[in-house]
């Protein structure tokens, strides 16, 4: 196994790749990403490291999401089991039991309805363009499934996870709130929080419907995907938010997954599995929501 940062003669056309691999003051980050190579790399295209420098958070969160889903039980088939060449078209990674788990990069966008660099020091976040970017990243990753069936590569009777990394774009502030990605693809509005106004006791709580965000072109688009028969081939979403920089975090390192109520193929076993993972499911007319496994 040759190591996942070589050297080469000309500047990547991704700058993350070459700062990883050069600047000494974030040789931590070139270091976690060489042991997630060492640990995960039979699973994967062997050719994944010279992809990277053309998309490295990409190629990263492919690594992570490996990591992740062994972790928490999945046993993935090797690279040399799937019997893919590499240029093959199909999923990132296959689980033994045939489940299809693809990853994506929901990036901040450029335009009008891109997220704009966010600082530290901000609290508030432009939460419907982080919603926009979420569901095209679903999109995408929706018609890249139908193209693989359409083409033979894929078994659509098998379950299918997309598993959405934005590393570009902020966290849920904190734990009590709804996860983005539930928000992007359950229809969710805002919460609303009773209080019986004798005891300022709290005694309920109501989430508001968002059926679709308008674009800066005033055109809607769909926060409702997981609602929609048209997804029902996608059985599960996962969301995560690390990347090489912040992977010696562990507060980065929790898994979201988003099961879909109308999947053909339900998720076979729980991923849900650490401390900090999050898990939502519909039931008629109520969301819930658990933390951690149990």
């Amino acid at each position: 196994m040759h190591s996942f940062f070589q050297a080469h003669s000309t500047p990547s056309p991704d700058d993350s790749y070459d700062q990883s691999r050069d600047r000494p003051e974030v040789r931590f980050a070139r270091d976690a990403v060489e042991r997630l190579w060492e640990a995960n790399h039979e699973f994967l295209d062997p050719a994944l490291p010279l992809h990277a420098r053309a998309c490295f958070d990409q190629r990263v969160w492919e690594l992570v999401l490996a990591d992740f889903l062994r972790r928490r039980g999945v046993s993935l088939q090797t690279w040399e089991e799937r019997g893919r060449s590499r240029d093959a078209e199909g999923p990132d990674l296959v689980a033994t039991d045939g489940t299809y788990f693809e990853a994506t990069i929901a990036t901040g966008g450029s335009g009008p309805d891109g997220v704009p660099e966010f600082e530290l020091a901000e609290h508030v976040a432009p939460q419907e363009k982080i919603l926009l970017r979420l569901t095209n990243a679903f999109c995408t990753k929706l018609s890249q499934r139908n193209r693989w069936i359409s083409d033979g590569h894929i078994d659509p009777s098998r379950p299918f996870v997309i598993a959405i990394n934005s590393p570009d774009v902020p966290r849920a502030s904190s734990r009590v709130e709804i996860s983005p990605v539930a928000r992007a693809l359950f229809g969710l509005g805002e919460e609303a929080f009773q209080f019986d106004l004798a005891t300022d006791r709290h005694v309920g709580t109501s989430i508001g419907v968002k059926d679709s965000i308008l674009k800066q072109s005033g055109r809607p688009v769909s926060t409702r995907w997981l609602l929609d028969p048209e997804s029902s081939g996608v059985s599960a979403v996962l969301y995560n938010v690390s990347n090489a920089w912040n992977l010696w975090n562990a507060s980065f390192l929790t898994l979201t997954v988003v099961h879909n109520p109308l999947a053909t193929s339900p998720l076979k076993t729980s991923l849900c599995q650490e401390h900090n993972d999050q898990e939502y499911w519909m039931e008629p007319g109520r969301l819930r929501r658990k933390f951690g496994p149990g």
